[in-house]
């Protein structure tokens, strides 16, 4: 039986125990006022890839999990806030990401736009450049080429070779701002905004932390070290 690479990850295991974040922050159940320091925000129906949620989720742990009809005070205090599989932002939360990165938070931001249709893509791409200022390309099918395993090599925060498992958004970036390669295109960059930083992945991580790829939950840990330091 022929089994998809989408399929094979739906059903995957959750990323193997010892990978921590670090101290994911405090609040109570119906008080969204106390400080989380670290959130995996869950977009729902903005979300494109619900696989990284589900991979993000099972790294940091349900109790980081932010709603977001639930919780649109979640910035407030927020050092590292990480969005899963975005398709298109509505105004509001695009904001809020910006005003939380300008206020001193890491804003990681894993596009899911490899699994939208061309309408949706469009306005993807156009909302990442009007919002954010972060241009992309076209996805590229790089499983369709008939090569190698894919692999992004990661020169940021640590050097990892995390492998893909979907398509990828090459983004537009100038060479310091480029964290992330597959072969030739530019797949991941990072750059200041205010206090804070802009992380964009344009190969979904999500999907192999729920495979419990050791690299992917690596590179993660790594990510939330820096952003200790860096705040």
């Amino acid at each position: 039986m022929r089994v998809t690479r989408r399929k094979f990850v739906s059903s995957a295991c959750a990323c193997a125990g010892g990978v921590f974040l670090g101290r994911l922050g405090e609040f109570s159940i119906g008080d969204w006022r106390v400080k989380r320091e670290r959130v995996v925000l869950d977009l729902g129906a903005q979300c494109a890839l619900q696989e990284s949620l589900q991979g993000f989720a099972s790294v940091a742990g349900e109790p980081s999990v932010c709603v977001l009809g639930e919780a649109r005070d979640w910035a407030r205090g927020c050092r590292l806030a990480i969005v899963p599989g975005i398709g298109v932002l509505d105004q509001r939360t695009a904001s809020a990401l910006v005003c939380a990165a300008r206020a001193g938070a890491a804003v990681l931001l894993e596009s899911g736009a490899g699994f939208l249709g061309r309408y949706e893509f469009v306005a993807h791409q156009k909302m990442l450049r009007r919002v954010f200022d972060i241009m992309i390309d076209e996805p590229e099918h790089v499983w369709a080429k008939g090569q190698a395993i894919p692999y992004v090599r990661y020169v940021w925060p640590a050097e990892s070779m995390v492998r893909d498992f979907s398509r990828v958004v090459p983004v537009v970036a100038e060479g310091r701002e480029v964290i992330g390669r597959m072969r030739e295109l530019s797949v991941a960059s990072k750059k200041r905004i205010g206090r804070g930083q802009l992380i964009f992945l344009g190969s979904p991580l999500g999907p192999a932390l729920r495979a419990g790829d050791v690299e992917a939950c690596q590179w993660l840990k790594a990510l939330s070290s820096t952003i200790r330091e860096f705040a």
